[in-house]
């Protein structure tokens, strides 16, 4: 069914609904038309917003001298002098999603960690009298905040002497497409950051009816919840920004199971008050922990992203990223990036959508280092050609350790004479890696009696970032004691090898 038949069969439903046109306006925001081509197999749906009285949108401004955050009247400007507005410094704007306010924790949460960070106008956008409805109609009401968020920003700039530059919008769900139908009609706004914009009436339109990289100078985008709808997820997989982020492949996140809710078996009776979690806390792990994974990462990358920034990697897939091939950041950095807060525009993004994977933690401080091992594996005469099995290593360096850890959780093939790379991620950091052990145990081959009893190791590289911004990479060569490094280690199946003299030939 094309957009035109699909146009006409809606326009039909209204005018049967009693509806004049398709046609909105709003006195000094300007009109919201439905043409065809807002129209798709994936958006069969389309109402027009709710009258402006009954979204009810809000400013809420806070700043350092302002905590408390005051509900701006733009038609009173001296009252926004005196609320804290101040046009020489860099506005933040929060806008929520589906269902929530802008009371919620997280907005207020966002909102302390920016102020601590910089000193800015925060303000939070809350349209809970558009949200709450149902979806279809809270995704129409978007379109209409969409107009009052640039209004704001418009009454801002003309009368405040604040820059459009200066303004970035964060939008999580719906309101990282409101974001961007502000941004379509501010030009030259500084920054969008989209919290895993919402899926549905959105994937695959037009970058008109979504957010897209036309609306500000830079949109940077996380994706945490990119299953389909049809299979629960909320959030869109396709790339709508200059650069989208996938931690984690972005669809499944840690600690987001059933198995992962609080504990509250040992909760002692003078406990219990405090100490279980809410409904509304409990009801988001079920419905939408993924989901709002994404409010999660980003704030935590405002008050830990110097310290410990989560660095994203440019790969055409999270398997290729897992696979270890997708480490390298590039000759001028263009491979590599930080996620949430920090994020920066590269000129190498400006045609292509760049994708960017990473693994994070189940909870905060999320971020995770990233560690390169290559196997470069001997082939000796007495060598099979290929071995199946299990590999293990214990990383050592000069700040931390990393055992056990299960370098291929399914039944592997290692063909000897190759360099298999793979990727390592450890929440604490382990500083500069020094030494190493490996363990392999083959599987066991019905009509092969030695097969798969050894593996042959010339040397181990370990590649690790600084993590500071992905772009220092140091490397060391790994050797076992056989001949004084020069020969290979032969590793029997079910034993561990140490590696701990780095290579005279590295």
């Amino acid at each position: 069914m094309t957009s035109a038949v699909l146009f006409q069969y809606f326009s039909l439903l209204s005018f049967v609904a009693g509806s004049d046109n398709n046609t909105k306006c709003f006195d000094g925001l300007g009109c919201i038309e439905i043409s065809e081509k807002w129209y798709d197999m994936s958006r069969p749906i389309n109402l027009l917003p709710l009258d402006r009285e009954v979204v009810n949108t809000q400013f809420l401004l806070s700043t350092r001298d302002q905590f408390v955050a005051t509900r701006l009247n733009l038609e009173d400007s001296q009252m926004v002098q005196e609320a804290g507005f101040k046009g020489d410094r860099p506005t933040k704007i929060i806008v929520h999603g589906f269902l929530d306010t802008g009371q919620e924790v997280w907005v207020k949460d966002m909102t302390n960690a920016l102020l601590n960070a910089e000193d800015c106008n925060v303000i939070a956008i809350d349209w809970g009298g558009g949200s709450l409805p149902l979806y279809s109609q809270a995704a129409a009401n978007t379109r209409l905040v969409g107009l009052e968020v640039a209004n704001l920003i418009v009454v801002l700039v003309e009368e405040h002497q604040a820059e459009a530059g200066d303004f970035h919008i964060i939008g999580h769900s719906l309101g990282a497409h409101i974001a961007g139908y502000a941004g379509e009609r501010i030009p030259g706004l500084g920054r969008i950051s989209g919290l895993d914009p919402a899926e549905l009436l959105f994937q695959g339109m037009p970058g008109f009816v979504r957010l897209d990289p036309t609306d500000a100078d830079f949109v940077d985008v996380i994706h945490t919840d990119a299953e389909s709808i049809l299979m629960g997820g909320y959030g869109m997989e396709q790339p709508v920004g200059h650069v989208d982020f996938y931690p984690n492949g972005g669809e499944v996140q840690p600690g987001c199971s059933l198995l992962d809710l609080p504990d509250i078996s040992s909760i002692t009776v003078e406990e219990l008050g405090a100490s279980l979690p809410s409904a509304d806390t409990v009801g988001r792990h079920l419905v939408a922990c993924a989901h709002n994974r994404a409010v999660a990462l980003y704030i935590d990358s405002i008050r830990s992203g110097t310290t410990c920034p989560m660095v994203g990697h440019r790969c055409t897939s999270y398997a290729d990223f897992q696979a270890g091939a997708c480490f390298y950041c590039g000759l001028n950095g263009e491979a590599c990036a930080s996620m949430g807060y920090l994020a920066k525009p590269h000129p190498a993004w400006s045609t292509a959508p760049v994708r960017m994977y990473l693994e994070t933690g189940a909870v905060a401080p999320y971020c995770k280092h990233h560690y390169l091992l290559q196997l470069h594996l001997a082939k000796p005469r007495q060598a099979e050609a290929w071995v199946q099995g299990y590999l293990k290593v214990n990383l050592f360096g000069d700040k931390g350790k990393l055992t056990e850890y299960n370098l291929t959780p399914d039944a592997h093939f290692l063909t000897h004479g190759t360099s298999p790379k793979f990727l390592l991620s450890s929440t604490p950091t382990l500083g500069a890696p020094s030494t190493l052990n490996l363990s392999w145990h083959g599987t066991f081959t019905l009509f092969c009696t030695y097969c798969n009893h050894f593996l042959w190791v010339n040397r181990v590289a370990v590649t690790q970032h600084n993590n500071v911004g992905g772009l220092e990479e140091t490397s060391l060569s790994l050797c076992g004691e056989e001949k004084n490094g020069l020969g290979f280690s032969d590793i029997r199946s079910g034993t561990w090898k140490l590696f701990f003299k780095q290579c005279p030939h590295s």
